[in-house]
């Protein structure tokens, strides 16, 4: 263990918990820290809380009132949290700062911008904030030592955009419990994490109309789970679209063990489009054994993911339905899950994570 750093993260939730994407970023700086630092303290900003790890105590302050001058390490995460901090605190710039961005914000708006308008949704809001969060990336770049960023996409992407040689890859790596992962031929039913934000929902509809639509209405034996907060947005719009469907859907937005959703379904369904970031539900469901159909932007920054080997890749929605069709029924996939659970294994281990941070600091 490092015991000449005294390391401060910054972030915006408790990084203990994991609840999306965000949180499992930071969950991930904040495992790999404590592996590695004596000290570690956190801050979170959303909840005005200082967690002291020494003595695993938390008080209730305002960030003003944490002594800065003890640490001579910043962690900083996600973006929003990073360029503030810097903007605010000039105390910090003069440490060493980390910054954990997870995407390319800049590059991520022009990309959801394209995908609005390949499903019929113009979203203008996305021209106008480019060049302010380009000039905010700028800044945080500046005053950071390293930007950690979740795939090598997009470290080429940010090194790129802003003429840098700072960024460095650092994935999440999940949590991977000693669990009794499932026989794939005793499970059964097709798993769908949605997301029915305004900025994806158009996405989602679209999938849903091109896609499972197509697969639900030629098979009732076929059974749909889907899970995501807000799902009950998509329920609505089935409802509506589709009156007296007799589809075999379920919705669920709260599961207190997600391990369980995975677990239950045989095939995950994961198209992405977005073609940035590293994709936590793709991950996931490969740890947990499933069948993963997705577009190819599903399975960025894996570099082991091999369609046919241990995940499956469509070119288009028909090549979705048919992936989808052929191996619900399928008894011979086994070979696939196992692979699929080994990638995640192999690639996203915690300590290549912490082997990162130790060359840098």
């Amino acid at each position: 263990m490092i015991e000449d750093k005294k390391v401060l993260i910054i972030c915006s939730v408790d990084p203990r918990l994991i609840n999306n994407g965000v949180s499992a970023a930071l969950n991930t700086c904040y495992r790999s820290s404590i592996k590695l630092f004596k000290e570690v303290d956190v801050y979170v900003h959303n909840e005005k809380k200082l967690i002291i790890s020494t003595t695993n105590r938390m008080q209730k302050c305002e960030f003003g009132d944490v002594d800065l001058a003890k640490y001579n390490v910043f962690f900083l995460s996600p973006f929003n949290i990073a360029f503030r901090y810097l903007f605010l605190y000039k105390e910090i710039r003069k440490s060493k700062v980390y910054s954990f961005l997870s995407d390319v914000n800049s590059y991520a708006l022009i990309r959801n911008f394209v995908l609005g308008l390949k499903f019929n949704k113009i979203f203008i809001k996305y021209l106008f904030k480019i060049p302010i969060i380009y000039f905010q990336e700028k800044m945080i770049d500046y005053y950071s030592s390293n930007i950690f960023l979740q795939t090598s996409k997009d470290v080429k992407i940010f090194n790129k955009y802003y003429f840098s040689k700072k960024s460095i890859v650092f994935p999440n790596s999940p949590i991977f419990n000693e669990i009794n992962i499932s026989n794939l031929n005793e499970r059964d039913g097709i798993g769908w994490i949605v997301s029915c934000s305004k900025d994806y929902f158009p996405l989602t509809k679209w999938v849903f109309n091109n896609i499972i639509v197509k697969v639900l209405c030629k098979d009732n034996n076929i059974e749909l789970r889907v899970h995501g907060r807000n799902s009950h947005v998509l329920k609505l719009f089935i409802e509506q679209k589709y009156p007296n469907n007799e589809f075999a859907i379920t919705f669920t937005e709260d599961i207190e063990n997600i391990s369980s959703f995975y677990l239950s379904n045989k095939i995950i369904i994961s198209p992405v489009y977005k073609g940035y970031g590293l994709i936590n539900r793709t991950v996931e469901a490969m740890y947990y054994g499933c069948i993963v159909i997705g577009d190819s932007k599903a399975f960025n920054g894996i570099k082991g993911a091999i369609n046919g080997e241990n995940c499956l890749i469509a070119q288009n929605n028909f090549d979705f339905i048919k992936k989808i069709k052929n191996s619900y029924y399928s008894k011979e996939l086994e070979l696939m899950s196992n692979s699929a659970t080994d990638v995640i294994k192999s690639e996203l281990q915690i300590k290549n994570n912490i082997i990162t941070l130790k060359k840098l600091i």
